[in-house]
């Protein structure tokens, strides 16, 4: 928005490329307002298998989920949380919130999944 305002301070003209600036610039305000507002708090588990979303206190039993780190920051993370029912959440985590979890996050995230390894009986 400083940019904005700025290029309107050392403009002569007014012409569409402003409107269309402008447009931008609050549509994006409105869209980050609205991201703001409908944000969830929530806690990020991992039990070796699969990832866990709580909400409310309770973590769900497992289910097949997906976490994928989209960009690494070293001090945060965005991370794209997905549910095998598609549904999509973007968690921004830091190191600030949980400094003494940080590195066991930042393990959890970049380990492979943990396969299943089928049981054979003895003998076989």
């Amino acid at each position: 928005m400083g940019v904005l305002a700025l290029w309107v301070l050392v403009s002569s003209a007014w012409g569409w490329r402003f409107a269309v600036a402008l447009l931008v610039a609050v549509c994006t305000g409105a869209a980050a307002l609205l991201s703001w507002q409908t944000r969830c708090n929530g806690q990020l588990g991992w039990d070796g298998e699969c990832w866990h979303w709580d909400t409310l206190g309770d973590l769900p039993k497992a289910e097949e989920s997906t976490l994928s780190v989209i960009v690494d920051v070293q001090s945060g993370l965005l991370l794209l949380f997905e549910t095998a029912g598609n549904i999509k959440h973007w968690l921004w985590v830091e190191q600030v919130s949980q400094p003494e979890r940080w590195m066991d996050l930042r393990r959890a995230v970049y380990s492979p999944r943990r396969e299943v390894a089928p049981f054979l009986p003895p003998g076989n």
